[in-house]
């Protein structure tokens, strides 16, 4: 080969391998950076809430729980109506049979999405929910758009057979693309957190309702007949009143008693705020709102309002 042929080579090669270098030292800066990043994130999340061991302490709350479980209510409360056409034949201790408890971070991680996709003022996270799936949510809490939700500072109560649980949720915002062959993640697109608090019901409820902001939501959801309610509120219901689907028609005559989940009465105390959602998953009411727990008090207030929705449920 020609001496200029391969000094020419000899260049290209080592133009590359130069390239190639940088490439890989960038993205070990690139990945220290998102690693430390997510270490700050998860570390302020971990900071203690004011005012709230204390109030838990006054209230005999439980906590902090790092993996709270809930029983959700018994089917009609434990009992059959009189005259009801499965008396007689659903036996009585596989109708007072306690269901299995469940973990609420998927309905409060749902909520939280929910949420910030609609209220956040932060354009970024906002356009994170783009690609939301809206084929699955009718059937429960099945999207979260990043990795799975984080529950902290979380409390525990019993009262009267009824349990709930309180605390703050995070969601971390990651896109599909995991980065290149070479490993380089690419930065998560934002951080979002809300409080939450959890309810088993007295006695569950038939289907599957989730009530959420409208405002600037990809998802508008469908309106409950309630005009106080639908002026800031969207509704999935999957077993709501005006329902074609022949399974829900046919789950209605089983139950022709049951009032629907959402009445006047519930929509009135929604509509009464416009920063927060709820799921009502048969024998389970969950509540978020838009921002995370900041103090003890707010613990305390949002255990009182989840308490009167469940209170409400059905009127």
């Amino acid at each position: 080969m020609p001496p200029t042929f391969i000094l020419i080579l000899a260049g290209v090669i080592v133009l590359t391998l130069g390239l190639v270098a940088v490439d890989l030292a960038t993205r070990r800066r690139r990945r220290r950076k998102v690693e430390a990043d997510q270490e700050a994130q998860y570390a302020a999340e971990q900071e203690p809430v004011p005012g709230l061991a204390q109030v838990a302490g006054s209230e005999g709350w439980h906590g902090p729980v790092a993996d709270p479980m809930l029983t959700p209510g018994l089917p009609f409360g434990g009992v059959l109506p009189e005259g009801h056409l499965l008396a007689g034949r659903l036996p009585a201790d596989q109708l007072r049979a306690a269901p299995q408890p469940v973990n609420p971070a998927l309905y409060a991680g749902n909520l939280t999405a929910r949420l910030h996709s609609a209220l956040s003022p932060d354009k970024r996270i906002r356009g994170a929910f783009r690609d939301f799936d809206v084929e699955n949510v009718t059937t429960g809490p099945t999207y979260l758009p990043g990795r799975a939700p984080r529950l902290v500072h979380c409390y525990s109560a019993a009262e009267g057979g009824v349990q709930i649980v309180v605390g703050n949720c995070f969601l971390t915002l990651a896109g599909n693309n995991l980065g290149s062959t070479y490993g380089g993640p690419i930065p998560d697109w934002g951080y979002i957190g809300s409080a939450f608090c959890a309810t088993s019901l007295a006695s569950a409820v038939l289907g599957y309702l989730q009530v959420f902001p409208r405002e600037r939501s990809l998802f508008h959801g469908a309106k409950s007949g309630f005009p106080e309610l639908d002026a800031r509120y969207g509704t999935l219901a999957s077993f709501g009143a005006g329902s074609r689907s022949k399974t829900v028609q046919r789950a209605r005559q089983l139950v022709p008693k049951q009032p629907d989940p959402l009445g006047p009465g519930l929509a009135a105390f929604i509509a009464g705020r416009d920063d927060w959602a709820f799921t009502v998953d048969r024998g389970l009411l969950v509540c978020a709102t838009l921002e995370p727990l900041r103090d003890g008090e707010q613990a305390r207030q949002l255990v009182a309002d989840t308490r009167r929705a469940a209170q409400l449920v059905g009127t």
